[in-house]
């Protein structure tokens, strides 16, 4: 996704999304940790694609991959409303600041995939400890899919059972599920009972 904003009368771009397909030159650059800069003319007119769709002023601009270990996680651009070359000495600059955003991220990203795992693993303890108890699993399933489908950050979980038609074949019935808020419940989906695995292309794990 794109977000950006400005201290100057250059309006920040709407918020939208770039997808590699539309300017595969642009990204391609990017990927192998190469400054992308343009002295006299937007990125519009350099690469079409996208740009030209969500428009934007720049006379000049200069975007630095933000990356780690070869894999692009952002980019850090900066626009100038009036043409001009950007020096080495600010491109290096640049460079160095999208490494440090890079290591930021990643370590942002571990951190809460680790508070997920333990929120994920908290949640099973408390399951086994609710059916240890006594608990039927049709009592359990609801409150347990609903805290493990929330601290997975999931929009549904499920629970299917399997079974078999009268020819032999395998099936599965959606029997349990929780929904987030905003997300349409399936189980009363009729496809959802009864489903055959061959039916559906998945004879290796009937």
């Amino acid at each position: 996704f794109l977000e950006s904003v400005s201290d100057c009368d250059l309006a920040p771009l709407p918020r939208t999304s770039l997808d590699a397909d539309d300017v595969p030159a642009f990204f391609e650059l990017l990927e192998r940790g190469e400054p992308v800069l343009g002295t006299h003319g937007s990125r519009a007119a350099r690469f079409g694609g996208v740009f030209a769709r969500i428009g934007g002023e720049a006379a000049a601009f200069v975007d630095v991959p933000v990356s780690r270990a070869g894999h692009l996680l952002g980019i850090l651009s900066i626009d100038s409303r009036e043409p001009r070359r950007f020096s080495g000495i600010e491109v290096l600059g640049l460079t160095e600041v999208g490494r440090q955003l890079a290591s930021v991220l990643l370590r942002e990203r571990a951190e809460v995939d680790l508070r997920r795992r333990d929120d994920i693993l908290s949640t099973v303890s408390r399951a086994a400890s609710v059916l240890l108890a006594g608990s039927t699993w049709s009592d359990a399933a609801p409150g347990l899919l609903e805290s493990l489908g929330r601290a997975a950050r999931a929009s549904r979980a499920y629970v299917f059972e399997l079974g078999s038609r009268d020819d032999g074949a395998l099936t599965a019935s959606q029997r349990f599920e929780w929904a987030a808020d905003g997300v349409a419940p399936e189980i009363a989906n009729p496809a959802l009972q009864e489903m055959a695995f061959a039916d559906h292309g998945l004879d290796a794990m009937a």
